[in-house]
């Protein structure tokens, strides 16, 4: 089945920085395991043929994603 459009698209959103715990630090063992977790996903979505992918680039989950 060929993707529409719209099948290729992702959007990035979540909680901003006060919703997570301060431990959740990108250097932290918690924040690399949250931004591998992030890869992985994304990684899957590409080889499902998702090309587009957006974000608002808020702090946060969005920040981290689109890194």
């Amino acid at each position: 089945m060929e993707l529409t459009r719209v099948d290729r698209c992702c959007a990035l959103v979540g909680y901003g920085p006060d919703k997570y715990p301060k431990s959740l630090d990108a250097r932290s063992v918690a924040g690399e395991n949250l931004q591998n977790r992030i890869f992985a996903a994304l990684h899957a979505l590409i080889k499902q043929g998702v090309t587009d992918f957006y974000t608002a680039l808020q702090m946060g989950f969005d920040i981290l994603s689109a890194e």
